[in-house]
């Protein structure tokens, strides 16, 4: 059974910009179809906004004018939506960042080819899917996604590489599945340990200098973040418990100490019982961690070499 739903923009905003970033806000409405001119069409239409932005090396690539770029920019937004809508994980606040890392070093679009984004309408048709039954993964799982996308775009453009090194599709699946087992919650714990675990440990250590072998990926994070102004000591701890819990049966040992402080630091007991509901905990942990590592670069953006 298909869905159409119709996605309205509202006026955009333009963020505080400097040589590093620039932004705009794009407000968007959604409602399906068959709800537009009805009496319930206000209560069923949902409220959304998109933050697109770009770095400064690559609008330098690109060589837009002011208005040229909101246009590219809101065109990258509504096809990010379009996407979002699809999947059934689109929430009130998106998020992309586009920099040399992800995306060409031309514009691909043309922006005299491009509406004004004030106010303008589009249709998106939706094909049901079996994701839809795990609503809650799904959403969380593709913000993750994105989070570490952004991150990696950022970073790009401040160290020339990415942070995270890039990975099987395969493996980011396991974020927006259920776990309604012990087999499955060890499985999915494993897959954000591997994410922790490929971090870009080379250019952490030439960044901060440390060749040490026995200081490895979270330390190297945690020396790199302190020399940062903030306190993100948070998502040093959320990650090394995260990979502390991979380290118990099956995968490693229960006898670890560290695996059961683990279990009490994300409050989901041990062993839990109901492994969704603790899945969907760790999700939302991992996600707030990766918030807060995005914004260390938002709040710091002379640090480091800028590349890429």
């Amino acid at each position: 059974m298909k869905k159409e739903f119709n996605i309205r923009f509202g006026k955009y905003t333009p963020l505080l910009s400097d040589r590093d970033v620039i932004e705009f806000v794009f407000p968007f409405s959604v409602v399906k179809l068959g709800y537009i001119g009805s009496p319930e069409e206000a209560a069923k239409t949902t409220q959304h906004r998109i933050k697109v932005g770009i770095t400064g090396t690559l609008h330098a690539c690109w060589g837009l004018n002011d208005e040229a770029l909101v246009k590219v920019l809101y065109e990258h937004g509504k096809r990010h939506i379009t996407q979002k809508l699809k999947d059934g994980s689109l929430t009130p606040r998106e998020e992309l960042m586009l920099a040399t890392s992800n995306a060409p070093q031309r514009s691909p679009f043309d922006p005299g080819r491009i509406t004004n984004p004030n106010g303008a309408e589009f249709r998106v048709t939706v094909e049901n899917t079996e994701l839809a039954n795990n609503l809650t993964e799904l959403q969380i799982g593709s913000v993750i996604v994105d989070a570490l996308d952004n991150i990696n775009a950022r970073f790009h453009d401040l160290h020339g590489q990415d942070l995270f090194v890039p990975l099987e599709f395969r493996a980011t699946l396991e974020l927006i599945r259920p776990a309604n087992s012990r087999d499955e919650f060890t499985v999915r714990v494993i897959t954000i340990a591997h994410l922790i675990d490929r971090l870009n440990t080379a250019l952490l250590r030439k960044i901060t200098g440390i060749t040490d072998s026995q200081i490895l990926s979270i330390s190297l994070l945690e020396r790199y973040l302190v020399s940062l102004s903030g306190d993100y000591s948070l998502v040093i701890k959320v990650f090394r418990n995260l990979v502390y819990l991979r380290n118990g049966y099956p995968v490693h040992t229960d006898k670890d100490s560290r695996v059961i402080e683990a279990h009490n630091f994300f409050g989901i007991g041990y062993f839990p019982t109901d492994f969704r509901s603790a899945w969907i905990t760790l999700l939302r942990q991992f996600l707030h961690a990766l918030e807060l590592l995005k914004s260390s670069f938002d709040q710091n953006k002379n640090t480091g070499t800028s590349g890429g």
